[in-house]
């Protein structure tokens, strides 16, 4: 029997996988996924169906597949076969293997790559992981079959979620798969999920307007979701709904983040001195939204030159036309120029 290399594993075997050799069914942990759970079984199938499959190659392959990650599978079938001559001759007379390896991980619909070889099939299968998280093959660009292999399809997700999710129309009630989407580009969250508190807080906290694709009845009861979307882009504030909307936490932290915000809160707290104080600090520009008393309030119009001269095109005639405020907004324009 070739070694045991256990050093290849990828990361723990959080379902037990330890005793490969014991030939009871092994347990499914509640947050498997059904991706991991059947390459498993597909591969444990291998012993008994492929004649010549080290048991040391189940092991680590297995080990790879605990940790969710088609490419953790194929690093770790690599490492094995360049280990030392025995291995290497062994992966080289294992053509059968790396067949049904190949439909194990890649499943039934994973294309032919390159015929008549299954080593150089299999490694092809695995550069074309690489090629996907890269961006070098996107889901929109190749063939629709793509779109049906999980580990394509998470690839896809690392370098553009709403470009994958958009094609892996199959994967959209995968969790785990949103789940990684929506931490990348919230975005992706108008592919699914859109009721699910933690995947809606992770995909504002990407990307703020994600809030858009967030539930109705979630936008309407949970100011901590729409909080984390301001935080992010004061800008998500045009996708609030009352009753959250008049929450001063939430409009302040828009303003803070991003002044034009003010235009979304315009139309009932234009007159608010602080709000408008905090937008015109963050966004000079803003002063366009206050109210017309506002406009002609000197503490305000200054705060708003100060920050972009040119924001003395919004202030009343009166302090238009004011030296002082004048000067500051000249200073501002030229330091910036």
């Amino acid at each position: 029997m070739l070694p045991a290399l256990w050093n290849l594993r990828h990361g723990p075997c959080p379902t037990g996988m330890e005793a490969m050799d014991v030939e009871e069914e092994p347990g499914e942990e509640p947050g498997e996924e059904p991706w991991e759970r059947n390459v498993r079984r597909r591969v444990e199938a291998l012993r008994a169906t492929t004649p010549g499959l080290s048991p040391d190659l189940v092991r680590v392959v297995l080990g790879a597949i605990d940790t969710g990650d088609a490419k953790d599978a194929c690093r770790t079938v690599s490492a094995w076969c360049a280990t030392d001559t025995n291995h290497r001759q062994a992966c080289l007379d294992a053509g059968p293997v790396f067949a049904a390896l190949s439909a194990a991980i890649f499943t039934a619909n994973a294309p032919t790559l390159v015929p008549n070889d299954a080593r150089a099939n299999f490694n092809a299968l695995c550069k074309r992981i690489a090629d996907y998280e890269s961006g070098l093959l996107t889901l929109s660009s190749q063939p629709v079959a793509d779109a049906l292999i999980r580990p394509f399809v998470r690839a896809a997700i690392q370098h553009d979620p709403v470009d994958a999710m958009q094609f892996a129309t199959t994967f959209r009630t995968s969790r785990p798969l949103m789940r990684e989407a929506v931490k990348i580009d919230g975005l992706a969250l108008q592919f699914g999920f859109q009721t699910d508190v933690e995947l809606c807080k992770l995909a504002v906290e990407s990307t703020g307007l994600a809030l858009e694709f967030v539930a109705r009845p979630l936008r309407e009861q949970r100011s901590d979701i729409t909080l984390r979307a301001v935080q992010q882009n004061g800008l998500a504030l045009q996708f609030a709904l009352e009753p959250v909307i008049f929450n001063d936490e939430v409009l302040f932290a828009a303003v803070r983040q991003n002044g034009r915000a003010l235009m979304y809160a315009s139309q009932w707290r234009s007159g608010d001195y602080d709000l408008v104080m905090e937008a015109v600090k963050n966004k000079g520009g803003a002063l366009v939204w206050a109210a017309l008393p506002l406009r002609d309030n000197e503490s305000i119009v200054r705060a708003a030159v100060a920050n972009d001269g040119y924001a003395i095109e919004y202030a009343s005639l009166r302090l238009h036309t004011d030296e002082d405020i004048r000067a500051v907004a000249r200073a501002q324009i030229r330091y910036s120029a």
